[in-house]
């Protein structure tokens, strides 16, 4: 900031981080589409584009965005496959191959998002860290990011999360 300037406000900063989401979300779909593009083209000239797996990685789910969550769940069964993060071996190139693992192991994700997964019988990866387990993350994080709010699942919560096909930890 500035000499004079006013310090910026919740307002502010939820505006930056919308258009933070916004020009992400305008990057992401622009490489989807050059990507289809591409597999057109491949497939016009007779030719068959490798399969690829593609990780989609979250942090924590809301609950204000729980419904997006959904929804981008609901877009992704229509559009493409749901593979485990640890696949090995050929993947199908007739539709896109997807990942979904979640960094931090933030509550949010047990309480959020694996609900949402196990109705579509996705499957997904959490990374859990181990030191600040049922606390507060201890890292810096972006000022603003609703992960201030987030707490790492306890030991517990964990447990009862047991790896299952659908789920790694």
């Amino acid at each position: 900031l500035g000499v004079g300037e006013p310090p910026l406000t919740r307002k502010h900063t939820t505006i930056r981080q919308s258009a933070k989401r916004m020009t992400k979300l305008t990057i992401s779909l622009l490489y989807y589409v050059a990507l289809a593009l591409s597999r057109f083209v491949l497939r016009l000239t007779g030719r068959s584009p490798a399969g690829k797996l593609t990780v989609l990685y979250y942090h924590g789910i809301p609950d204000a965005y729980r419904w997006n969550f959904a929804h981008q769940l609901d877009w992704i069964q229509r559009i493409a496959r749901v593979m485990p993060a640890f696949h090995c071996g050929s993947l199908h190139s007739d539709k896109p191959n997807i990942a979904i693992t979640f960094d931090d192991a933030y509550a949010s994700v047990a309480n959020n998002a694996l609900p949402e997964l196990a109705s579509r019988g996705f499957h997904s990866t959490i990374f859990v860290p181990t030191g600040p387990l049922g606390r507060s993350p201890p890292w810096s994080m972006e000022e603003g990011s609703l992960d201030f709010l987030e707490t790492i699942m306890s030991v517990e919560q964990i447990a009862t999360l047991a790896p299952t096909e659908k789920l790694d930890l």
